[in-house]
C-alpha cells in the first residue's frame, strides 16, 4: 500500500488532473454478505481519506465488478445503502463519486443506471465500450447514442474505446480499439453534448492503439467545434 501511495503522491504533484479509478474486484459494496459490504465501505473511506490528502476531487467506482458470473452474491439493497454512504462520506471531503456503467449487474441499462444514481447521489462515468456491449444495445432495443443521450445530465467523465468483448476461453473481458473514427463517431458526438463531461480517458493498453484512438478523437472534436462556428 505504501508503494501505491508514493506513486499516487507523485502523480498528484504532476500538474495533471488526476481522477482516481477504483476497480477493486473483491472490495464490493453490493455484496450480499453484509460484513463484506461494510468492510468494503471502510476500505473506500480509507481511500477517500488519502485521495483528499493529495488533493483529488473525483473517483470512479463500480458495482458487481468481478461478479459477472456470480451475480447471486450481490444484493441490490446493500449496493444502494453502502454506495450512498460512500458518496456522502466523499462529499464531506469535496470528492465526487462517479459510478461506471457495466454490461451486467445493477446498472447495465439507462433506466437502471438513472434509478441508481437517484437513490445514491452518485454521478456517472460513462464507458462507451460498455454502452456498445450492453444487452439493451446489442438486442437492438436502444441505440448507443440514445443510451448516452439519456445519461447526459449525470456524466462527469467518460472512458473511450470501441467495445468490450469477452474471451470465451478465459471468460475475461477485454477492450477493442476503434479501427476508424466512424466506429465511435456517433457516440462521441452525443457525448460532446454533455455540459458536465470534460474529462475523457482512452481505456486501452497498447500505445499504438491509444495514439490512433486519440487521433480519431481529435478529428471528431475538431469537426464538432468547426460546425459550431
Amino acid at each position: 500500500m505504501e508503494k501505491e501511495k508514493n506513486n499516487i503522491a507523485i502523480l498528484a504533484d504532476s500538474g495533471l488532473e488526476i481522477r482516481y479509478h477504483m476497480p477493486f474486484q473483491r472490495v464490493e459494496l453490493a455484496h450480499r454478505n453484509e460484513d463484506h459490504a461494510r468492510s468494503s465501505l471502510q476500505y473506500f473511506k480509507d481511500c477517500f481519506d488519502f485521495i483528499y490528502e493529495v488533493g483529488g476531487k473525483y473517483v470512479v467506482t463500480h458495482l458487481c465488478l468481478g461478479y459477472r458470473f456470480a451475480l447471486d452474491k450481490m444484493k441490490y439493497e446493500n449496493a444502494v445503502d453502502f454506495l450512498k454512504q460512500a458518496v456522502e462520506y466523499a462529499a464531506e471531503k469535496g470528492i465526487t463519486v462517479c459510478l461506471e456503467n457495466l454490461t451486467y449487474g445493477f446498472v447495465n441499462t439507462p433506466d437502471a443506471f438513472l434509478k441508481f444514481l437517484s437513490e445514491t447521489g452518485a454521478c456517472a462515468t460513462l464507458d462507451i465500450g460498455h454502452v456498445a456491449a450492453s444487452p439493451i444495445v446489442t438486442s437492438g432495443k436502444l441505440s448507443s447514442s440514445d443510451y448516452i443521450a439519456r445519461m447526459l445530465p449525470h456524466i462527469r467523465s467518460a472512458h473511450i474505446y470501441d467495445i468490450e468483448k469477452i474471451n470465451e476461453k478465459t471468460k475475461r473481458a477485454f477492450h477493442v480499439a476503434p479501427l476508424s473514427k466512424d466506429s465511435i463517431l456517433s457516440r462521441l458526438r452525443m457525448l460532446l453534448k454533455s455540459e458536465n463531461c470534460n474529462w475523457w480517458l482512452i481505456e486501452l493498453g497498447s500505445s499504438d492503439e491509444i495514439l490512433r484512438t486519440a487521433s480519431f478523437i481529435h478529428e471528431i472534436v475538431n469537426s464538432n467545434y468547426d460546425k459550431k462556428l
